[in-house]
């Protein structure tokens, strides 16, 4: 059994994974699945789904309000059920409505102050959603990164720039088109994280608490996390949990925990330190909560060869229930040669080998295990992973709260936190075919596009992305549920697949 310490410990851990994906159906392979990704973007959160044509082109898709001003046509499209809803009192009147925001855009990411877009000109702006208004952040861009909500973009001249509303005192600032001070994070960067940032010349720069060695040079605190987390201690003298140290180089992608570090380098192997209590490592070892010697791993070891991608899933608490915990608790890495590998903590079949634990009792698979095959694509939408075959067959797995694995199976009470193994899908699951792109989130809403065009989306329905399985009222202020099992088609949005490979958004 974990103790309580577990949950406390990895009560910020974050899963620091870009929330979207970009594609290019010029870089297909003989089966027609995607393999190169250069152009069409999607992103979707709990507030909007943004989508970039190939043409440069940003179409959002936001909730709007008082349904009774829909249009006969949108009324349509949503449905009986949701209209039904609205005349009983239980939905709440919004609703999801499509606007083309810009043209000439290079890239966007989404952060927690909007969507950062960057257009083909250099100018990167703030859009925070409500309007088509949208704020410029800086001239002279040359990328911009988004990782865990932070947004990071860097600029002509090398600055690699912290996209924030206000900084500490003694921060270095940037002062930004707006006049909004913005800290300068390193100079000569390709790569940013909220942990992490690299170098043009593959340099690998962290920063943290150290109590899970994570800056990967040996060494640990020991004063344990959550004491400085509950404030219990103060920062360490010996660092300041601002300052970068230099861990690796040779770095080609990086991907960044609170507590562990993944770095694939220039030869695509994979290396992974820091906090092992969960197996999360993957080096055939793990901790047991008591000895932090044995908890933590302070340099970078080996674990795979051949390493193309890395996602994560998260069932967001622990076996004893204590507190939710922003996970990860596994990781799935996908090799060029099309296999998945999954390590990390198994309770509730979350690694996807089929296997299961009883409830109250633990499963940690310590070291990459393959489970898959034949695989061009793996994503996740925090709660489940995804993989795209070569065939363009779609395979769910995971928590299946809000039907998040597209499988059709959904916790039936709706209770976040009171996970039971029923609520899993311990093995991949067929849930699409034809599919050409997946996107990526960190939220709880999927998306997919598939060889004829059609736009499905599953998972968390808030604000009614599709035509709902249904609408039910909940037990405090009669907020609409709605629950999208499997994939369905979103109806505001079409996509138009050209004979060139161009993936182009629009409404009509």
């Amino acid at each position: 059994m974990m103790k309580q310490g577990i949950g406390i410990k990895r009560l910020l851990t974050v899963f620091v994974l870009v929330g979207m994906l970009t594609v290019s159906l010029s870089g297909c392979n003989t089966n027609g699945i995607l393999t190169d990704i250069t152009t069409a973007k999607i992103a979707t959160n709990p507030y909007y789904n943004a989508f970039l044509s190939s043409d440069g082109a940003l179409w959002v898709q936001q909730q709007f309000t008082e349904v009774t001003a829909m249009t006969a046509e949108t009324a349509a499209k949503l449905g009986d059920s949701v209209r039904e809803a609205y005349d009983n009192g239980i939905y709440d009147g919004q609703y999801y409505g499509l606007i083309r925001l810009c043209d000439g855009v290079l890239k966007f990411t989404d952060s927690i102050y909007g969507i950062c877009v960057l257009k083909t000109n250099g100018e990167l702006y703030l859009y925070p959603g409500g309007d088509t208004s949208m704020t410029l952040i800086a001239k002279g861009v040359k990328d911009v990164f988004d990782q865990n909500g932070k947004a990071f973009y860097s600029l002509e001249n090398g600055d690699l720039i912290a996209l924030m509303s206000n900084a500490s005192e003694g921060d270095a600032f940037f002062s930004d088109e707006t006049g909004r001070n913005n800290l300068i994070v390193a100079k000569n960067c390709r790569d940013a994280g909220e942990l992490f940032y690299v170098t043009e010349q593959g340099e690998l720069f962290v920063k943290g608490v150290n109590s899970y060695g994570v800056f990967g040079n040996g060494t640990y605190d020991e004063t344990p996390f959550e004491d400085y987390l509950l404030g219990l201690a103060k920062e360490p003298t010996g660092y300041d949990i601002r300052q970068y140290v230099k861990a690796f180089d040779g770095m080609k992608k990086v991907y960044g925990l609170t507590s562990n570090i993944y770095a694939i380098r220039e030869d695509n192997t994979l290396w992974a330190w820091g906090n092992n209590e969960l197996g999360l490592v993957g080096n055939g070892e793990q901790g047991d909560g008591l000895d932090e010697t044995r908890d933590v791993v302070t340099a970078p070891v080996k674990i795979l060869g051949n390493v193309k991608k890395l996602v994560s899933a998260d069932a967001r608490t622990d076996i004893t229930k204590y507190t939710s915990a922003a996970g990860p608790d596994a990781v799935f890495a996908l090799t060029y040669d099309g296999d998945v590998y999954a390590w990390g903590y198994n309770t509730y079949g979350l690694v996807g080998d089929g296997k299961q634990a009883a409830e109250g009792e633990e499963l940690i698979v310590n070291a990459p295990k393959k489970i898959l095959s034949e695989v061009a694509d793996i994503v996740s939408n925090q709660y489940a992973v995804f993989a795209l075959k070569n065939d363009g067959s779609v395979y769910g797995w995971g928590w299946s709260l809000g039907g998040e694995t597209g499988t059709g199976k959904q916790n039936a009470n709706g209770e976040r936190w009171a996970l039971k193994a029923e609520d899993f899908v311990a093995k991949p699951t067929k849930i699409l075919s034809g599919v050409v792109l997946m996107c990526e989130t960190p939220k709880a809403t999927m998306a997919a596009i598939k060889k004829d065009g059609s736009l499905v989306m599953w998972g968390d329905n808030p604000f009614l992305l599709v035509l709902p399985d249904s609408v039910v009222a909940t037990t405090a202020g009669k907020k609409a549920i709605a629950i999208q099992g499997v994939p369905t088609v979103n109806l505001f949005i079409k996509c138009e697949i050209s004979a060139d490979g161009e993936i182009i958004f629009g409404n009509e």
